[in-house]
């Protein structure tokens, strides 16, 4: 049906206003999309906006199956270092000390690839056609993180195996922590 609806709509030349509740629904007949939270606009973008600049982390949970993944993290001179002991190489607009969020998108993880190297177990993995979502506990805080990979890269891992996984630098989203009367704002970052 979506790739019906959209056909129309290009067929037609028409502006369509779609109200959906299904993020992959948005992202795949919006040209822009408009995130209401509370009767309020509070993000409008291209698919590609909302997906790599979510303007804070309920857009960025909204938006992607399985979720987003955020680390609790700490501001360093040297990038972010999570509540685990992971070090991520990652150059935040924010005061050193700064209480922060690392932003891991699961398709942005790869099973040793090329990027900044993260070192864990293997908690959980389902296979789901031709790929695989797996689940891993970093670090010594054991902070889970969920990714996906190609069935042949991950079907042959059972729990408590080790695993490198990667993370390419320019792939990561910094946000604000959470806080009780609001979600964490997105935080620039840089090389």
């Amino acid at each position: 049906m979506r790739a019906e609806l959209k056909a129309i709509g290009e067929v037609r030349h028409t502006t369509t206003l779609y109200v959906t509740h299904d993020s992959v629904e948005a992202l795949a007949l919006g040209d822009r999309i408009g995130v209401i939270r509370q009767g309020r606009i509070v993000q409008t973008g291209t698919r590609e906006e909302i997906w790599y600049r979510p303007c804070d982390t309920e857009v960025a949970r909204a938006f992607g199956r399985p979720r987003i993944n955020l680390l609790p993290g700490v501001v360093t001179q040297s990038g972010v270092r999570s509540d685990g002991g992971v070090e991520l190489p990652v150059r935040a607009q924010a005061p050193e000390g700064a209480e922060v969020l690392v932003g891991l998108r699961p398709r942005d993880i790869a099973l040793h690839g090329e990027g900044h190297e993260l070192t864990g177990t293997v908690y959980v993995t389902e296979v789901l056609g031709r790929s695989v979502e797996v689940t891993v506990r970093l670090g010594a805080g054991g902070r889970r993180v969920s990714l996906v990979a190609p069935r042949a890269d991950a079907a042959r891992l059972r729990p408590d195996d080790p695993v490198r996984l990667t993370v390419r630098p320019e792939n990561l989203l910094l946000f604000e922590a959470d806080r009780p009367e609001r979600p964490g704002r997105r935080i620039e970052t840089r090389p």
